[in-house]
């Protein structure tokens, strides 16, 4: 579940983070094949307020580094003429001063790849944005951001994935100071990972099963026909209908093994009582017992 600190930050939209240059450089790598001859954008950039800015232009332009604190800027500057990425851009919008150019008021057509970490607060409405324009896209998002309708309907319909980092390692915030994802306390970061809809090798995603299906380990649902896994790390190998498992196992999916086929809400239910709210429940001794926090429905498609 989501971080209290992190659902008040998003509250108060108080969501300028920077992200970490070790995060950067271990994923946007997997995609250099794919980031040549592109011109890149880098919107919701709150390191300055600006209309749209070329930092890079392939035999032109070439800001210095120190011309930006943002590391996604700075990354891709310095791998620019290694990975031949045709130009650079960049944007900003300030909501306080109300200045710069906010990312729905971009002309997309000028631009291929969407490399960026954009605030909490407008992420669905980004990626919706990002759709809509067809735009390939590189982004970071918050890992609760699964369960929403329309990110969650983008993995049905092969628009979105999730990126090759299981979670970034942390961020720093504007203050400078920095927020580990995991910390001796435990997790007190954002929890975000990247989201992309660029091509993926699924051969490097593949979970190893190591449970067995025995009746009565798994509890059964109530109100749907299918079983409730409460680690995915417990998914069964053997196991032919249809399993419930925590949303995080989406960091994990890969469409060769598993057949994604909702959530537990959009589940036709079997059963439905006043106060159910459309949940999935675990059934006990015949009778509904509880409902966990939602589930992603799947099925082994090897079986």
């Amino acid at each position: 579940m989501a971080n209290p600190k992190l659902l008040k930050a998003i509250k108060a939209k108080n969501d300028e983070w920077i992200t970490m240059w070790p995060d950067i450089a271990a994923e946007v790598p997997n995609y250099k094949s794919q980031l040549k001859g592109q011109r890149i954008l880098c919107p919701c950039d709150w390191d300055a307020s600006y209309q749209e800015k070329i930092f890079y232009k392939k035999g032109g332009i070439k800001k210095k580094l120190s011309s930006t604190k943002c590391n996604f800027l700075k990354f891709l500057i310095s791998h620019a003429d290694d990975y031949k990425i045709k130009s650079i851009t960049a944007s900003g919008f300030d909501p306080k001063k109300k200045k710069g150019t906010k990312f729905e008021d971009i002309d997309y057509s000028k631009y291929d790849l969407i490399i960026t970490n954009p605030p909490f607060s407008i992420f669905e409405e980004f990626i919706n944005t990002l759709i809509k324009n067809k735009k390939k896209f590189l982004v970071i998002g918050p890992t609760f951001a699964l369960s929403y309708k329309n990110i969650f309907n983008y993995f049905l319909k092969k628009k979105l994935r999730i990126g090759y980092a299981k979670q970034l390692s942390g961020f720093i915030s504007r203050t400078g100071k920095v927020y580990m994802a995991n910390t001796p306390k435990g997790s007190n970061a954002r929890a975000c990972m990247w989201y992309t809809n660029l091509k993926f090798d699924y051969s490097r995603r593949n979970i190893i099963l190591t449970e067995s299906y025995i009746k009565g380990k798994y509890q059964k649902y109530y109100n749907f026909n299918g079983i409730n896994v409460d680690k995915v790390k417990n998914i069964p190998y053997d196991f032919r209908g249809v399993m419930g498992v925590p949303i995080t196992y989406l960091r994990k999916f890969n469409p060769y093994q598993f057949e994604l086929l909702g959530t537990g809400v959009q589940a036709k239910k079997t059963r439905r009582w006043p106060g159910d709210k459309a949940m999935l429940w675990t059934e006990k001794n015949g009778k509904p017992d509880k409902a966990p926090f939602e589930r992603i429905l799947i099925r082994n498609k090897k079986l």
